[in-house]
């Protein structure tokens, strides 16, 4: 039986224990084998290292003490005066549960071992190490008071002042340091999956934040309504042919695509439907819709790129980038928005890229929209889109909704960060890599790319490893599409010889900050209903350059709730948690100028990113959290946060009584605090693009107006890589319609280059 708004009310409360519910096995839980006290150790962390990891952990998320615990569960019950508030009992049960209870520091050994460069991970063990010592955490905490001792080994009180000095640190790296265990902690305790002795997924933490668990708001469709790809099986085909482990599967055919995200799906869906035999390779494994599993754990394992631990070099941002049949399109929030003209004008005339002034490229969006099912039809507000509206209705800032790719459809889904379980998000799988399979495509999944196979500056196909095996395969083909994203398309071409300046720089990626008002009197729910319908303008041209932030809502699950707030201490921490019920978050997402990143991969295939952020795009997004700030306030908001560890929050008395908030000494000086310290903005970002420019001349991009690479011919690239610059908005339908510009002068050009090899084979008349 449903509740009133949808969810299943009974899951919040009713679990057991903690202990109880951690020691049920958990087969879903990790892509990666789980590894052993001593293979830990022989990968790189030694004991000191682990001591020092699980020590952290349950300082971050700690044990609270008798009295700690009353005082939580009383300024709750202080705070909280709006329906639906947490028993008591869920309080304490939260209240005394550590990290070390999800055994949180073999769970970040492992995302470390598996996701962190070599040289990022020997940087991480040589910081933990000295944390071993007691002159090392003297170094690395000092500020705090400290008695002559290694970090595990101090009380906790004495632990908390340590990391405090290490988050607030003058010292860039040492910040990055807290912020890296801070957000892993977060990340393997609250997005964990624990089977109750049921089968049923019940992170014991979730019920303290008023949170449901994985469970859908509607019901679930069956297996049966998703449409399965046809994947070659490599496997099989090398049994059918007597090779050994050893050889290589050779295949052929017209064009090969390496990725299935937008730009993927839509060349491959037209050259297919041009009667082409089109063979697409994806490095993620397909996982049917009905088999996801709504939250974080399994999602980052299954879904995205280095399980949702993608940071860049110095550790300063955090992204997150699709890694699935569908790519970025399966895990986006269906934000639809078209690229302004604005920017349109500007690659036509920086880029000499007339194309993006033309009748046809705007029209090219009609047919990408419809066959997306874009609208903003059927939009209903959550909680959190409904404060940003309020908000900018408030202080006359321009606001609208934000077109959805959901086919006409409500979409009421706050869980689509996951994955979309129902089949009403059209992504990339939803919809062309269908109509591609429709005519003939085929797709190789669980398929890594080392290299595109290039004879005397002509593309000939490409290589690669396949599934568990490592099977060599090598697909021969006419033409070659690199679509595999804005951070794997560069290291792609550079692992293929390809030299041009702009291949693997340029790198853009809408640095993005998120803002949090607390509102006790409302049960906002940002994890419920639709996602993203909301979008203001006020800030996106701050200096008149045209580059400025958009402001947006996030999907806002317990992993980035935890991400974004500040920890102070372990108390305050949990008093945070207990709030997300009643939190409304705000995105401020920049258009980034000159910030300038590159990307490449390292001798293990791993992704290095180096990309710093420049003082003018910083003091561009500064500007968009103070529009984030005001909002929030003008709706209503009794507290505000940003991810700033130096920065307090602002707590306003009676704000819904107080006709000139803003007006207030409190006010002022926080403002100026947040401005002051806009160096500590917590930054993650969610769109990569770029790295391999389409410009009208190789002085100015690594691709040709066709998309083409100036340096091989019939080696294509067909995703967000191609932009010249920074979108500015979601740039799902960007993607869309710059790959549509790639497949049609694919599809004229392979027309003419058949119409001319027929008219060679014909004996010239006598």
């Amino acid at each position: 039986m449903l509740g009133a708004e949808g969810e299943k009310p009974s899951l919040g409360h009713d679990i057991a224990p903690a202990k109880a519910v951690v020691s049920v096995v958990e087969p879903h839980a990790a892509a990666e084998t789980h590894l052993s006290a001593s293979e830990i150790q022989s990968k790189g962390l030694p004991p000191n290292v682990m001591r020092v990891i699980a020590s952290v952990v349950d300082v971050f998320i700690a044990s609270l003490t008798p009295e700690e615990t009353n005082q939580l569960v009383s300024t709750y019950a202080k705070t909280v005066s709006g329906p639906s508030p947490t028993p008591a009992d869920v309080l304490t049960q939260f209240a005394t549960l550590k990290a070390s209870d999800l055994n949180a520091a073999e769970e970040i050994a492992q995302l470390f071992l598996n996701v962190a460069p070599k040289a990022q991970l020997k940087q991480l063990t040589d910081a933990l190490g000295l944390l071993s010592t007691s002159f090392g955490t003297w170094l690395l905490c000092r500020g705090s008071y400290l008695p002559g001792k290694a970090f595990p080994d101090l009380p906790r009180d004495a632990q908390e002042k340590a990391l405090q000095s290490l988050g607030r640190s003058r010292m860039a790296s040492f910040r990055v340091l807290f912020a890296a265990l801070k957000n892993a902690t977060g990340k393997v305790v609250y997005g964990k999956l624990v089977y109750d002795e049921n089968g049923k997924v019940r992170n014991p933490t979730h019920a303290a934040m008023g949170h449901p668990g994985p469970y859908p708001e509607k019901e679930r469709p069956p297996a049966e309504k998703f449409w399965t790809p046809p994947l070659l099986d490599v496997e099989g085909l090398a049994a059918e042919r007597g090779l050994d482990a050893t050889e290589t599967v050779e295949l052929e055919c017209d064009v090969v695509i390496v990725g299935s995200g937008a730009g993927g799906g839509l060349i491959a869906a037209e050259l297919a439907k041009a009667g082409h035999k089109v063979i697409v390779m994806e490095k993620a494994v397909f996982t049917n819709p009905a088999d996801y599993i709504l939250i974080e754990e399994f999602a980052m394992n299954k879904l995205y790129e280095s399980q949702g631990a993608l940071t860049t070099e110095t550790g300063s941002m955090n992204m997150f980038a699709g890694s699935s049949v569908g790519g970025g399109t399966t895990v986006n929030w269906s934000g639809s928005l078209r690229l302004p003209h604005t920017v349109r004008k500007e690659w036509a005339t920086k880029f000499n890229l007339p194309v993006f002034l033309s009748r046809e490229y705007a029209k090219s969006f009609d047919a990408i929209e419809s066959r997306l099912g874009v609208s903003t039809e059927h939009i209903q507000h959550n909680a959190a889109n409904q404060v940003v509206l309020d908000g900018c209705k408030e202080l006359g800032f321009p606001v609208g909704p934000i077109p959805q790719n959901t086919a006409g459809q409500t979409h009421s889904c706050g869980w689509c960060i996951f994955g979309c379980p129902y089949g009403e998000k059209q992504s990339s799988y939803m919809t062309y890599l269908k109509d591609a399979a429709d005519h003939g495509m085929q797709l190789i999944d669980g398929a890594f790319v080392e290299k595109v196979i290039v004879e005397r500056g002509v593309a000939k196909g490409v290589l690669a490893t396949v599934g568990s095996s490592k099977r060599k395969v090598v697909v021969k083909s006419k033409k070659v599409v690199a679509a595999c994203g804005g951070l794997h398309t560069a290291p792609l071409l550079l692992r293929s010889g390809l030299r041009n300046r702009h291949v693997g720089r340029n790198l853009r990626l809408h640095p993005a900050t998120i803002v949090v008002g607390i509102f006790p009197e409302r049960l906002v729910k940002p994890f419920h209903g639709s996602i993203m319908t909301t979008l203001s303008s006020a800030a996106d041209n701050i200096d008149g350059t045209g580059y400025g932030v958009k402001i947006e809502v996030p999907s806002f699950p317990p992993v980035m709730y935890s991400a974004v707030m500040p920890w102070h201490s372990a108390l305050d921490h949990k008093r945070l948690m207990t709030l997300m019920d009643r939190a409304s978050p705000v995105l401020v997402l920049l258009r980034d100028e000159d910030s300038e990143g590159r990307v490449w991969s390292d001798e293990e295939h791993k992704l290095r990113i180096d990309w710093n952020m420049s003082k003018t795009d910083r003091v561009r997004i500064a500007k968009g959290v103070q529009a984030a700030i005001d909002i929030l306030i003008a709706a209503g908001a009794s507290e505000i946060i940003t991810p700033q560890q130096s920065v307090a929050p602002l707590k306003l008395e009676n704000v819904t009584d107080n006709p000139r908030p803003f007006e207030s000494d409190e006010y002022q000086k926080y403002c100026a605090m947040v401005q002051k310290k806009k160096e500590e903005l917590s930054i993650f970002g969610a769109h990569q693009m770029g790295s391999c420019r389409m410009a009208g001349s190789s002085a100015l991009g690594a691709c040709k107006p066709d998309g083409e690479t100036w340096e091989v011919k019939g080696l294509y690239v067909g995703d967000a890589s191609l932009f010249p610059t920074a979108s500015g908005v979601n740039p799902m339908i960007t993607v869309y319609s710059m790959a549509n510009i790639v497949a049609q002068g694919m599809k004229h050009k392979m027309a003419s280059e058949r119409e001319t090899k027929a008219t060679a084979a014909v004996p010239a008349k006598l």
